[in-house]
């Protein structure tokens, strides 16, 4: 018994065989022959769409490429201050043990903080202003007097005599 309905049933996008042995066509999806095209244009701009939204989400969402960027300068930054507060602690520690053992060092701290002195030394405090050397300038020529006419109120001109 053959039944003839069945010749163009669909199994996974293809076309079952038919009782005599022809093989119908196969599909690529759901388009209807009016706007086929269209639906095809939608799909791409869909998933278009979709992709823009991923990719920006990677670069610029809350733990994206953007925030692991500004995570790893604050990493640098907060690397180097560290390095700085190491050296400035030891630098602290070095001079608490010198100050536990060092009797010069706390002569000298002594003297420089609490301006304290040996009794036979003197200290000359000099004014910063007089330590720089005073600067030379040239003189500056005087203006030379300019030689007066004798001209009597008269309105006569005389020589003047040698």
């Amino acid at each position: 018994m053959k039944l003839e309905g069945f010749n163009k049933l669909k199994f996974g996008g293809k076309l079952a065989q038919s009782g005599s042995g022809k093989v119908g066509k196969t599909s690529s999806g759901p388009t209807h022959p009016a706007n086929g095209h269209k639906m095809g244009l939608f799909f791409w701009s869909v998933l278009l769409l979709i992709g823009l939204g991923l990719a920006g989400t990677l670069v610029f969402g809350k733990k994206g490429l953007y925030h692991l960027y500004k995570l790893s300068q604050e990493r640098d930054r907060l690397l180097q201050t560290n390095q700085t507060v190491k050296a400035e602690n030891n630098r602290l520690w070095k001079t608490i043990e010198r100050l536990q053992h060092d009797q010069e060092m706390i002569e000298d701290m002594i003297r420089s903080e609490l301006h304290y002195i040996k009794p036979d030394e003197r200290i000359y405090h000099l004014n910063p202003e007089l330590r720089a050397l005073p600067q030379v300038t040239p003189p500056t020529p005087r203006p030379q007097p300019i030689a007066k006419s004798t001209k009597p109120k008269s309105g006569k001109t005389t020589k003047p005599k040698p």
